[in-house]
């Protein structure tokens, strides 16, 4: 049974086609690692690259032995993104060919899909010019094999298979160790092959022209793989430098702005406060007040705050505000009432000469005079003139 589609995420596409431009003249090939969920869709996340055994222009091969150490590697991926997947299909390059899939890679196909129905194959045409265009050309496909019956013969042919990329915000570290291995196993090909020549019975011209092309095959190597892989994660370096500055003004900004917000919140509540209970206000006395020792005290209301001293525990406002502190208030709280609230209070005090050095500040002070007896004697109490 043939897959619905198959889902390619970004970086492991990223991955194969630096792989299939890593060689002009000869094919690539590697294997994709994945899931296949019960609706018959391929989820490939990761891909394994192989060591060629034999490159050609027009053919590629692998061993049974790098088949082996893939499924070991897509056991070790499994643990590391602790998702059940496995090997799941391979691909190959065909550079400067069409990117059709050849009868050899049909059967090819076919005896992988022998041992799983949901395995796929993918060729990567690089290296291609588009002579409308003027330029290079790249082009993927995704297929299976199908068997086929025309004419009492059976045929092996392809069937393609919808292939949809799947965004990723970065490449993940599995895709990022397989691009860095890139260049190691480009080099431990070109190693194999030379040791293999050097095996041989050679002439002195024949070594020294094999070492020559080992040479320029590793010089080629660093140039067109290391370089411009060294390069592309140098950039992206300064790229996440500059995301990362750009993230760190944006928080100072969103900081800025809630701190503002606080604030304002505080000070709405605060008005909403004074406008709930206009003629009350509070004050906290700490320490608590003596009757004889003069302990220096403070009053808010409003804006304004007076020091006085308490002589009969009864504070007086600089304003036509009478003031009452009560007795069973055992809190520490003094409230203000206004004189307008106040029925048969006293409207004006007796000021002591002593205290006249209070005057100075604009503040009328208190007076150890009892108000008592000030009412049984039902005379007025004289209120000084500032």
């Amino acid at each position: 049974m043939s897959l619905a589609y198959v889902n390619l995420a970004t970086d492991v596409y990223f991955v194969c086609l630096n792989h299939a431009l890593s060689t002009e003249g000869e094919e690539i090939v590697g294997l994709l690692v994945g899931e296949v969920d019960e609706n018959r869709v391929a989820h490939i996340s990761a891909v394994v690259i192989l060591r060629r055994s034999d490159k050609r222009k027009d053919r590629v091969e692998i061993s049974p032995e790098q088949l082996s150490n893939a499924s070991t590697e897509a056991e070790r991926l499994a643990c590391i993104l602790k998702r059940p997947i496995r090997v799941i299909g391979w691909y190959h390059s065909h550079p400067k060919l069409t990117v059709w899939p050849s009868p050899i890679d049909v059967n090819t196909q076919d005896s992988y899909q022998m041992m799983d129905d949901g395995f796929i194959g993918m060729i990567f045409s690089v290296f291609n010019e588009d002579p409308s265009k003027k330029g290079g050309r790249i082009q993927m496909t995704c297929y299976q094999s199908q068997t086929v019956i025309e004419d009492g013969s059976v045929e092996k042919k392809r069937l393609d298979v919808p292939i949809r990329l799947v965004p990723a915000n970065y490449i993940s570290n599995v895709c990022m160790n397989a691009l860095i291995q890139l260049p190691r196993y480009l080099c431990q090909e070109e190693q194999l092959a030379y040791q293999v020549t050097n095996q041989m019975q050679l002439d002195y011209l024949t070594r020294l022209h094999n070492s020559s092309v080992y040479l320029r095959s590793m010089g080629q190597i660093a140039e067109v793989i290391c370089g411009p892989l060294l390069k592309m994660l140098e950039e992206r370096i300064l790229n996440n430098e500059i995301k990362r500055k750009k993230l760190q003004n944006k928080k100072k900004e969103l900081t800025t702005v809630l701190e503002q917000i606080y604030k304002e919140n505080a000070r709405s509540r605060i008005s909403e406060s004074a406008v709930s209970s206009p003629g009350t206000a509070k004050c906290h006395l700490s320490p608590p007040i003596s009757s004889e020792d003069e302990t220096q005290t403070s009053i808010v209301q409003g804006e304004m705050t007076a020091e006085i001293p308490e002589i009969l525990n009864i504070p007086v406002s600089p304003r036509s505000v009478s003031e009452s502190l009560d007795p069973e208030n055992s809190d520490g709280v003094l409230n203000l009432i206004p004189s307008s609230q106040m029925i048969n209070e006293p409207s004006s005090m007796e000021i002591p000469a002593e205290s006249s050095n209070y005057m100075s500040h604009g503040l009328s002070p208190t007076v150890k005079n009892t108000i008592s007896e000030q009412k049984e004697n039902n005379s007025p109490i004289p209120y000084p003139k500032n």
